[in-house]
C-alpha cells in the first residue's frame, strides 16, 4: 500500500519533528521510499518537500532539498506555493 500510495501522489510531504528524526523502523522506511522516487523525478521537479514542524535538524539525506520550516509565521505559505509551482509545472488542474 505504501508504494502505490507514494507512486500514485503528486507529492511527498515529508513532515520532521524532533521525535521523528530519532525515530527508527516504519517512519524511516517511508522516508527512503519518498527518496527513491524522488530519483525518478527529473531533477527540477518538485515532488519530495521536507516539512519541518518544529526545529528539528533536517537528516544528512534531505540536506541538498528545499525545506519549509512550518513552525515559521511564513512557513503555511511557503508550503502551498512550493505546492502551487509543482502543480503548475505537471500542468494539474488546482
Amino acid at each position: 500500500e505504501l508504494e502505490k500510495a507514494i507512486r500514485e501522489s503528486h507529492f511527498f510531504l515529508a513532515c520532521l519533528s524532533t521525535h521523528s528524526v530519532m525515530k527508527e523502523g516504519y517512519f524511516q522506511k517511508e522516508l527512503s521510499r519518498g527518496l527513491e522516487h524522488l530519483e525518478r523525478k527529473p531533477e527540477s521537479s518538485i515532488f519530495l518537500i521536507p516539512v519541518r514542524l518544529d526545529e528539528c535538524s533536517i537528516p544528512q539525506r534531505f540536506q541538498p532539498l528545499q525545506w519549509c520550516d512550518f513552525f515559521m509565521s511564513d512557513g503555511p505559505e511557503k508550503l502551498i506555493k512550493a505546492i502551487y509551482l509543482g502543480c503548475q509545472k505537471r500542468g494539474l488542474q488546482y
